[in-house]
């Protein structure tokens, strides 16, 4: 059986963007959008988005920030700037505290950290914090809701892009929601089966071979294709916990890697963050985190 956290990574490495066909922006548009980088080899590079909530805490997605290895002494923040990997403020961090309820392997239900940077965010043109959706906000469908990445903006992108850039998203209902991520066939084609290669017949040789005490089968002509049940299809819960969202004129849009976390806008009050999608086409939502249904948390835990 294949987890549900194995299929974490393939959920989230390699998509298509949130920000597809979406428009360059500068960060005095967000000011409140940071990005989290990862040191790696050396180097630091943007790991996921977040969110500025005080001068010296940031909101993002618990995906970002958990795992057997994970290290909070191997991120850093940086705010203030347009570009990813470049200008701005930094800040390291001092301590990650996730949702005590999110667990990866039972789904993306709860998938929230506040970050506690080692220094302070002092407010800018360029810097500043964003108000959070108060409990029990409820979005109908169809409610526009405004983006903000620095992820790969088409679809075969290799590399994502260097520059913050936006987009309109339209809330979707979570009956429909789920009924996308109940998923009823393998997301690609497969034949029934794979044929063997036979071998030729040998010619006759000139010598005897004497009669060996085994049995040797003859081969079937093919192999047949077996998915188990538990493999695909799968059905990620979609929860109270989380805000669906799609393009508009199409039915859905993927993330790519390094989107998980950003923000959704609502009359500029941070309503969710981005935390999954599905590698097959742009056909399911993109799945955010909730905020509203999170507040009281978030609050309780800004110390």
């Amino acid at each position: 059986m294949v987890s549900l956290a194995a299929w974490s990574v393939l959920l989230l490495a390699g998509l298509s963007a949130v920000a597809a066909s979406g428009s360059p922006a500068v960060i005095e548009q967000f000011p409140s959008t940071v990005q989290i980088e990862i040191g790696y080899r050396h180097a630091w590079v943007q790991y996921c988005v977040g969110n500025l909530i005080t001068g010296r805490h940031v909101l993002t997605v618990a995906h970002c920030t958990s795992g057997p290895v994970f290290d909070p002494r191997i991120l850093r923040v940086r705010a203030g700037a347009t570009y990813r990997g470049r200008d701005g403020v930094v800040n390291g961090v001092d301590s990650v505290k996730n949702h005590p309820n999110f667990n990866i392997r039972k789904g993306f239900t709860y998938d929230a950290s506040i970050i506690r940077v080692d220094g302070y965010f002092y407010a800018s043109p360029a810097i500043n914090t964003v108000s959070i959706a108060a409990p029990g906000v409820y979005f109908p469908d169809n409610v526009p809701v405004t983006v903000a990445a620095w992820g790969r903006t088409t679809q075969d992108q290799l590399w994502a892009d260097r520059e913050l850039r936006s987009n309109i998203l339209y809330t979707v209902n979570r009956h429909t929601c789920q009924e996308r991520y109940t998923l009823n066939e393998f997301p690609i084609d497969l034949p029934d089966s794979i044929p063997i290669p036979q071998l030729p017949e040998l010619p006759d040789l000139p010598i005897e071979i004497p009669d060996l005490p085994i049995t040797i089968p003859d081969l079937p002509e093919s192999i047949p294709i077996v998915i188990p049940d538990d493999f695909f299809p799968i059905s990620l819960p979609i929860t109270e916990t989380m805000l669906c969202t799609r393009l508009p004129n199409e039915d859905g849009q993927n993330l790519g890697i390094r989107d998980g976390g950003s923000p959704l806008f609502y009359q500029n009050i941070l309503v969710g963050m981005v935390s999954f999608g599905l590698p097959v086409g742009n056909s399911r939502p993109l799945v955010a985190t909730d905020v509203s249904h999170l507040s009281n948390w978030i609050v309780q835990n800004v110390d």
